[in-house]
């Protein structure tokens, strides 16, 4: 059985549970599956740039949409990039205040708050904010028929609907079955792709502190 499209993981999901009163129940299966895999993986194929103009005297922006975790942020002001630390909102208001005394200036710092970044110090300056994060994939469903997973994973994601399928009905021993291959297939996704970032030429120290 091919699994190229949704309709066709929705029917091998249901071959595999072979019970005819979970049919309209396998969407949610799916759509579960995806979440798990999303909160799991932090892969290359998940990376996404966004660039954003910083105003003079905003310190807060919105976070690109699907987005799950933050990679590298660097503001671009006066033709200087300089890459953003990221503090705990905590630790943020104090450091601000303590260096900066809340005043504005070019920022160093960054953190999350809700769905906003702050940034900080509060820009004195226009300049250019680019974000390397990782983010969802795109959802499967009706109209949209394929994703990275479906081409590149499909076990992965019949596994974990599997898992999902099974412990709805609270058959405990074949969730747990299915979840070791989810398990199994996310760890070999990850370490792949980690060991694709970390080929190549010899590792070298590079310092990357900046002064102030």
């Amino acid at each position: 059985m091919a699994l190229g499209t949704y309709e066709e993981l929705k029917t091998s999901v249901a071959n595999w549970i072979d019970r005819d009163d979970l049919t309209s129940r396998i969407p949610d299966f799916i759509t579960l599956a995806e979440a798990r895999i999303n909160r799991n993986l932090r892969i290359r194929a998940m990376e996404d740039r966004s660039t954003a103009t910083v105003n003079a005297g905003q310190d807060y922006y919105g976070l690109p949409d699907r987005y799950v975790q933050m990679r590298h942020i660097t503001i671009a002001q006066n033709n200087r990039d300089v890459d953003l630390e990221y503090l705990t909102p905590e630790r943020f208001d104090l450091e601000i205040n303590r260096v900066w005394a809340g005043g504005a200036a070019r920022p160093r710092k960054y953190t999350l708050i809700g769905d906003e970044l702050r940034l900080g110090p509060c820009p004195s300056a226009e300049g250019t904010m680019q974000m390397i994060y990782w983010r969802t994939f795109n959802s499967l469903g009706d109209s949209n028929t394929s994703n990275w997973l479906l081409s590149n994973a499909p076990d992965v994601l019949l596994y974990g609907a599997l898992l999902e399928a099974e412990t709805f009905v609270k058959n405990i021993e074949a969730a747990k079955g299915w979840g070791i291959l989810f398990g199994e297939g996310i760890q070999a996704i990850q370490s792949a792709d980690d060991r694709d970032r970390h080929s190549g030429g010899a590792l070298h120290v590079v310092a990357d502190h900046q002064g102030y």
